[in-house]
């Protein structure tokens, strides 16, 4: 009977399925079934580190090894969300191996000082690990095909992701998403994220753990670059601190009069320790028709912000409000 069904009615029936197990075990029904589901199995991918302990151990190695190399091409040919996540319970910061109390191999194992060369050696070798794990990733991916990309490590992003000559600001230049959390405690951060303005077709930019100087100026730089068409932008600092000017820089007004014009088809916002200038008003052009979600936690100054939005000509119809 499952081979005669048509394709549609298959793939109708699993969609409906919602645990990814139970969608696996569905299409062991048939050899048929297997192949009508395919794409849908893969338009998801998620790699994941088992342990906080051992952040640069994912399991794209048992993911490659579980089948062949040109079954694991063809099979990643359908991916159209990439994500790399592990848990964050232990800790949320100081999770690159930087800080690491462990070593890899053939590094020293009596604890020296941060900053010195063993520091920044197993620094490197921690990321170098992750980014030849994820170029073996990228090598199966169908050029510009991925619509999303997550980064739920918590650590610093490895070499040849989204650095000037990184795979997604050279090969997937169709990313209309991109959510990161990085560890802005690291003194390395940011440095391998000066690719990011490359990236021209992003809707929704989320980023937690932002500490950085040349993170912050990478961040301002992907958001111009992308004005016109940003619906949803999250921005997480570390420490309000870290870039008094970011909110006056995003929205183009040194002088303290805010202009939503530049974000114009901004619906959701989001800003963590994002600090509002001490004295503002918004401007003529500004137009919240469609915003439809904000949300200030700890931001400096929020409330001037606030009291400011409510004596704007423009009516609010927001359906979310966090504060």
């Amino acid at each position: 009977m499952l081979n005669t069904l048509p394709c549609e009615i298959i793939l109708d029936v699993a969609e409906r399925v919602r645990l990814l197990g139970h969608r696996r075990s569905f299409s062991q029904l048939c050899s048929r079934v297997k192949a009508v589901l395919v794409p849908l199995l893969y338009r998801t991918v998620t790699f994941r580190a088992a342990s906080e302990w051992a952040l640069n151990v994912l399991d794209i190695d048992a993911f490659l090894l579980s089948q062949s190399h040109l079954q694991s091409i063809s099979n990643l040919q359908h991916t159209r969300h990439l994500g790399i996540q592990a848990q964050i319970h232990i800790a949320r910061f100081n999770r690159c191996a930087h800080y690491s109390i462990f070593r890899t191999s053939g590094l020293t194992q009596i604890p020296s000082t941060l900053g010195s060369s063993d520091e920044a050696k197993a620094h490197r070798q921690f990321l170098d690990d992750i980014s030849d794990q994820m170029q073996m990733v990228f090598a199966c991916l169908k050029e510009n095909s991925l619509l999303s990309f997550q980064w739920v490590l918590g650590t610093c992003l490895s070499p040849g992701i989204l650095d000037t000559n990184g795979y997604l600001c050279r090969h997937q230049r169709s990313l209309n998403r991109l959510s990161l959390i990085t560890d802005g405690s690291c003194p390395e951060a940011g440095g391998a994220l000066n690719g990011l303005s490359e990236l021209l077709s992003l809707k929704t930019i989320e980023w937690e753990g932002i500490q950085q100087p040349a993170e912050i100026d990478s961040l301002q730089r992907c958001i111009r670059r992308n004005s016109s068409h940003l619906t949803t932008l999250s921005i997480g600092l570390v420490s309000s601190a870290a870039a008094p000017d970011l909110v006056e820089n995003i929205f183009e007004q040194p002088s303290g009069v805010f202009h939503s014009s530049a974000l114009p088809a901004l619906s959701s916002l989001t800003l963590y320790k994002a600090p509002f200038p001490q004295t503002l008003h918004l401007g003529s052009r500004w137009r919240c028709g469609s915003l439809r979600a904000l949300s200030l936690r700890n931001c400096p100054n929020q409330l001037r912000f606030l009291k400011s939005l409510s004596r704007s000509k423009d009516t609010l119809q927001l359906k979310l409000f966090e504060f």
